[in-house]
């Protein structure tokens, strides 16, 4: 994406419409590519549903029909299994997209040169994120 708003670029395209042109180019059509697949196609009276029975039994798995008194609701509250995946998302992913967002400005300002750019900075900032996967 970064090679082809280069060359919009050098085109004579202004970068705010270059980027916005690269965007709508390069990863939209992929993404609209990828969810091409999930649409049902044909009459619907043709699709059959499989219902498959598993017989697992957890204690996540029990249904409480009780009306929610306050004594229910703090006990919901204070059990982890409520309040930790929300907390280490929070944690972990929120400060993860901070991160990405301004990496490559801190680096494009710290390290800006002739030989330097916003280009090379987000390169270094896509490394940084590659390296994250291994």
């Amino acid at each position: 994406m970064i090679a082809l708003f280069n060359q919009l670029l050098a085109d004579g395209m202004s970068p705010h419409v270059a980027w916005r042109v690269a965007f709508a180019i390069a990863p939209v059509p992929i993404l609209l590519s990828a969810s091409v697949d999930d649409i049902e196609t044909g009459d619907k009276k043709d699709f059959k549903v499989t219902i498959t029975a598993i017989n697992m039994v957890s204690e996540l798995d029990a249904v409480v029909n009780e009306p929610l008194t306050l004594s229910m609701a703090d006990e919901i509250i204070l059990n982890p299994l409520t309040w930790l995946p929300s907390l280490a998302y929070m944690t972990t992913f929120g400060y993860e997209l901070a991160i990405d967002a301004n990496l490559a400005n801190v680096l494009y300002t710290l390290l800006e040169s002739p030989t330097f750019g916003q280009t090379k900075a987000g390169y270094v900032n896509l490394l940084e994120q590659s390296l994250r996967l291994i």
